[in-house]
């Protein structure tokens, strides 16, 4: 729930992007803030793109219909 690099880095190195997932809490986040953090990460567009959606998906969660 915080937009901190040192913070997510330290996260990523701990547990591997594999284990992270993209949410925000709604009303009280701004979801668009939470994306620019991501995309303006220092790390490779395909470990984006597994915390976008991929590791989601790889645990049986996907979006939900309207």
């Amino acid at each position: 729930g915080n937009y901190y690099k040192p913070a997510f880095m330290c996260t990523l190195e701990a547990i591997g992007v594999e284990r992270i997932l993209l949410a925000t809490d709604y009303p009280y986040e701004d979801p668009i803030e939470c994306l620019e953090f991501i995309k303006d990460l220092p790390i490779l567009q395909e470990d984006k793109e597994k915390i976008y959606s991929v590791n989601a998906s790889a645990m049986g969660i996907g979006l939900l219909a309207g």
